[in-house]
């Protein structure tokens, strides 16, 4: 019996699917195997943990696996998709792809139909196809330029209303999660390099929203707008006037429901001909469908 694997690599961890022609059948959880962001060797023991963990639910060997997709931010780079590739194929022996993470969570929420889908995870990017099979894309360029409503850019903001003195809560917060004393500390260490790990903040934020921290509410409320913006700009760009299927995916949405609320909100204001999905995509079930599918093609 075939049996095939979806990776779904992000910024703060790696998600993994097992599963064989018709069902799923192991799902594992790990580190990031973000290859730019942690290494080769962190990459690699990311991922052999994620495998190993699913095959051994699933009762097979690494080996049994014959196709398998890892959808990963940065995957338009040759090199790193090459490299991701390698690791996953000396782990399994599998036939490899890797894609983007849009790509993914795109066929995790539409399959191969129309729709856009707003990823809000350690970064953030919204992707979308019509019924034409055009595609379009906005955001997802980093977080130093880009990243908007994502849980670095929420983690930011919370740091920044923390200093101004907007919220005690969340500065309690950002000083407990970095092991600092002092406002002032902590405003070096968010302009130290390396860059904090700003995403590391986003629970704190949403405890705080949840417990009606104004500061708080607000951060998640701005993430969601700027989620929207993201959606906007590619239906702008794939439709006028037709009725669009919208769907959200990554941890901030699955984990916020201020953000989810905000976001339908924001959708819903555009136009009338919008329809946001309830559940939220799991983008490794997307990359279990295109191994797959990958699979079968070839």
């Amino acid at each position: 019996m075939p049996y095939f694997l979806g990776i779904d690599g992000g910024g703060s961890k790696t998600s993994a699917v097992l599963g064989d022609a018709g069902r799923e059948r192991a799902r594992a959880e790990g580190p990031s195997c973000k290859i730019q962001n942690v290494g080769e060797a962190a990459a690699r023991a990311a991922l052999q943990e994620v495998i190993l963990q699913a095959c051994r639910k699933a009762g097979i060997r690494p080996e049994d696996i014959t196709a398998a997709t890892v959808g990963i931010s940065g995957a338009s780079d040759p090199e790193i998709t090459k490299r991701l590739s390698r690791l996953v194929s000396d782990l399994t022996g599998a036939r490899v792809q890797v894609v983007g993470d849009n790509v993914v969570a795109l066929e995790a929420a539409f399959g191969p139909g129309p729709g856009v889908v707003v990823i809000a995870g350690t970064g953030s990017i919204a992707h979308g196809r019509n019924q034409e099979g055009l595609e379009a894309r906005a955001g997802g360029f980093g977080p130093a330029i880009s990243d908007e409503g994502s849980g670095v850019w929420i983690g930011r903001r919370a740091v920044r209303a923390a200093a101004a003195g907007e919220s005690p809560e969340l500065a309690r917060a950002a000083l407990a999660l970095w092991q600092l004393s002092s406002v002032a500390e902590l405003v070096a260490r968010a302009n130290a390099v390396p860059a904090a790990e700003f995403a590391r903040l986003f629970p704190s934020v949403v405890a705080a929203a949840a417990a009606d921290d104004p500061a708080a509410l607000r951060v998640l409320q701005e993430a969601a707008r700027e989620l929207a913006v993201l959606a906007k700009a590619v239906i702008s760009r794939l439709w006028a006037g037709a009725s669009v299927q919208v769907a959200m995916a990554g941890g901030v949405f699955a984990n916020s429901e201020q953000v989810r609320s905000s976001f339908r909100d924001q959708i819903h204001r555009f136009s009338e001909h919008l329809r946001v999905s309830e559940a939220v995509a799991d983008p490794a079930l997307g990359a279990l469908a295109l191994a797959r599918r990958g699979a079968a093609c070839c």
